[in-house]
């Protein structure tokens, strides 16, 4: 499974930054980048989840 870390450095790749952060920088808002990352990850994630029926974002319950 590819972690937070991994994904906000492949996109930064993307923009064309030499920005590399850590994963200090996510947990405590060391930088811009971090910060940023931080803002919008959650929520794009949740949204990307939510676009099609994917088999791994389904969680089920038994109820009684």
């Amino acid at each position: 499974m590819t972690d937070k870390l991994a994904i906000v450095q492949r996109a930064l790749q993307n923009i064309g930054t030499r920005t590399t952060i850590t994963q200090n920088d996510l947990d405590t808002n060391g930088s811009n980048e971090a910060i940023q990352a931080n803002i919008i990850y959650d929520n794009t994630r949740d949204d990307l989840l939510r676009m099609a029926p994917w088999n791994c974002a389904f969680n089920t319950q038994q109820l009684v």
